[in-house]
């Protein structure tokens, strides 16, 4: 989970695509991530969420990422990795990039309790929320 702690993917990737994410999007030789899912969790309950096609088939798309992401991605599949042997009577894996402990999907009300955390450890007042840094990401791209 730090690789999703420490920031958001350094892609224009909405929040239910980044969580979305499964181990089978990631390839490491071609460099890229395919898009092919969003995660649809409304109750925001760690159990109960449906993997649903993203809004348009323009979403359906794969993503080329750097050197640098590639080896974050790498580190975090062995931090997880150890995480599942440590939890393995109880860790449910669904290939998830950004599982929780147990192997669910992370929750959005987590990541934006984790995100108002650092902001007010940094002193920044703005309200920021994990969406408005695939907007800074768009914007730094044109």
């Amino acid at each position: 989970m730090s690789l999703l702690k420490k920031r958001s993917l350094p892609i224009s990737l909405n929040y239910p695509i980044q969580t979305g994410l499964k181990w089978g999007d990631f390839n490491e030789k071609q460099g890229s991530i395919r898009v092919t899912k969003t995660l649809y969790n409304p109750n925001n309950h760690f159990e109960k969420y449906q993997l649903l096609t993203p809004k348009t088939k323009g979403s359906v798309r794969t993503i080329r990422i750097d050197e640098m992401l590639i080896n974050m991605l790498k580190k975090h599949r062995l931090k997880q990795n150890e995480n599942k042997l440590k939890n393995r009577l109880v860790y449910q894996d669904n290939g998830f990039i950004f599982a929780r402990e147990n192997g669910h999907p992370q929750l959005r009300k987590v990541i934006e309790t984790w995100l108002k955390r650092l902001l007010k450890k940094a002193e920044i007042e703005k309200n920021i929320t994990p969406h408005s840094f695939r907007h800074t990401h768009t914007s730094l791209l044109i």
